[in-house]
């Protein structure tokens, strides 16, 4: 690494230039006896010897390379105006030799207006910063992601158990399920915003401000694959997505005297993410999903856009019933049903200070966005859930419905009733968009007490200090009407950027707990 400083008067400048080389190598090593496959021939003792077949085992070894070349300069003139520029070029073996090299560089500025202030101005705004900056980032690809898919060990499982190759004496192999993508690029994002930072009355109220817009562009993302080509999912560059939002926070101090402080501050983010388009013209690609709900990536979406069934409507917004079975009628086709992008994020906190104690409350939310429950799907198919007592469990007339006459015209109903019971567990009849639940929440995040000790106890001891609290995660949550089933922030997810899933997860935890810290 090499370091420049030089100064010319009021202008200063710092200039550096280094280089970088990081390899990467993981070696995973496991082997286990599972009663449900392998079997055990003495019940309850785990020993290799004790296995009545194959001991099933995997082994994995990972190696990447990475070599970096960057520079930085910093430029200041009388501590009043800032330039920095940077730049990286690197060097990744995980991408194919024609799109290894990538470079990324930077550009950020700012300006201390609150120095051209007078004394009297200055004594209601102490400090004032304008600042913008242009990045942009490079990423490569995980390790083998361009790569042709490799040999495992084959398993055949059956309704009478699995039977792990070699079996009987014959050796058996297949291929991964996934296939790389020798053509990948590395992933590029472009990152633009300019903010304010502002504080007033000796630091009594602080803000903060900031606009930006971030696209990315060849994201490598693993999608699902028909299962007719051999596998079941592909690497490939995703196309161009884009974020625009911005960001505020604010931190007031009401009290602050002598031995008391207390501030209360708070934060708010709102986000618009859309999906610009897609490799090879396309309009969608399926990113995810559970059952007949996917998760895709479509033009004009937000990334993580939920498609699906839904219940088919006329063209004046009735609900459209079967005639004969008094069941709602779906969609021909999927459609698009939100997604799990929120509209925004935000929190709101308090501390407060007094002659060594400390109270602390932190809230926060999430407003906007859907996730997939299959808790709700359960609880309604075993008739445990609220919902599924509709009209006492007996056949109803559904609301605001119509029917379709021969001719095509829809007619008003006023007889034909739906059974509850066939609606929540007979397939077909449920649509999965009706498992699509609000993901708005607010939460009570954090409660801490804590109490530093007195430097007195400690004084003749090697103890330097010494605080001891008591604290409350995840204490109270708040959910959107019609969410009576789960946490939303519980997801199951999946593979790569699979998001927006309760997969009849674990519920959320409530902890409490308490902390001793000393310092010596």
């Amino acid at each position: 690494m090499l370091a420049l400083n030089y100064q010319i008067d009021k202008l200063g400048i710092n200039a550096v230039i280094g280089h970088s080389v990081s390899s990467r190598r993981s070696n995973f090593l496991s082997s286990d006896i599972d009663p449900n496959s392998n079997g055990l021939v003495i019940e309850n003792f785990y020993n290799f010897d004790n296995a009545t077949g194959k001991i099933k085992s995997q082994n994995y070894l990972t190696r990447s390379n990475k070599v970096g070349l960057y520079a930085t300069v910093n430029f200041d003139f009388n501590k009043i105006f800032f330039l920095e520029m940077t730049g990286r070029n690197d060097w990744s073996s995980t991408l194919d030799k024609a799109n290894r090299s990538y470079f990324y560089p930077s550009i950020s500025a700012s300006w201390l207006f609150s120095q051209h202030l007078s004394d009297a101005a200055k004594k209601v705004m102490n400090y004032g910063k304008l600042r913008a900056n242009v990045s942009s980032v490079g990423n490569d690809a995980g390790a083998y992601q361009n790569n042709n898919p490799g040999y495992i060990s084959t398993e055949v499982t059956s309704g009478f158990g699995t039977n792990i190759f070699p079996f009987n004496g014959v050796p058996g192999f297949t291929y991964q399920n996934r296939i790389g993508n020798q053509s990948l690029k590395p992933e590029r994002q472009l990152g633009k915003e300019i903010g304010v930072d502002l504080a007033f009355f000796e630091d009594r109220i602080s803000l903060d401000f900031t606009v930006y817009s971030n696209k990315t562009k060849d994201q490598i993302i693993s999608v699902p694959t028909p299962s007719s080509t051999g596998f079941s999912s592909r690497v490939i560059n995703a196309g161009t997505v884009v974020n625009k939002g911005f960001e505020a926070g604010l931190r007031f101090t009401p009290v602050k005297r002598k031995g008391i402080k207390w501030d209360v501050f708070g934060t708010y983010t709102r986000n618009k993410n859309e999906v610009l388009d897609l490799p090879n013209g396309v309009d969608q690609l399926v990113i995810g999903g559970f059952s007949n709900m996917s998760i895709v990536a479509a033009v004009g979406k937000p990334f993580g856009t939920f498609y699906a069934l839904d219940l088919m409507k006329d063209a004046e917004g009735h609900q459209v019933i079967d005639s004969t079975t008094g069941a709602p009628r779906s969609t021909v086709s999927p459609v698009y049903l939100g997604s799990y992008q929120p509209k925004f994020i935000a929190s709101w906190g308090s501390a407060f200070n007094y002659k060594g104690f400390n109270i602390n409350v932190l809230f926060d939310t999430k407003q906007g966005g859907y996730f997939f429950s299959r808790t709700k799907d359960i609880l309604e198919f075993v008739g445990t859930s609220a919902s599924s007592t509709l009209n006492n469990r007996e056949p109803f007339v559904w609301a605001n419905s119509v029917y379709e006459t021969s001719d095509g015209s829809f007619v008003e109903n006023n007889s034909i009733k739906t059974d509850v019971y066939s609606y929540y567990t007979v397939n077909g009849y449920k649509p999965s968009s009706q498992d699509l639940v609000k993901a708005g929440y607010i939460k009570l995040r954090e409660v801490s007490i804590g109490y530093k000790l007195p430097q007195k106890w400690f004084a003749k001891t090697f103890i330097g200090s010494g605080n001891f609290s008591l604290f409350g995660n995840n204490l109270w949550i708040w959910t959107n009407k019609g969410n009576d089933y789960v946490d939303p922030e519980v997801n199951s997810g999946g593979a790569g950027n699979e998001q927006g899933f309760d997969y009849s997860a674990r519920p959320s935890l409530r902890n409490y707990g308490f902390r001793l810290g000393l310092t010596f």
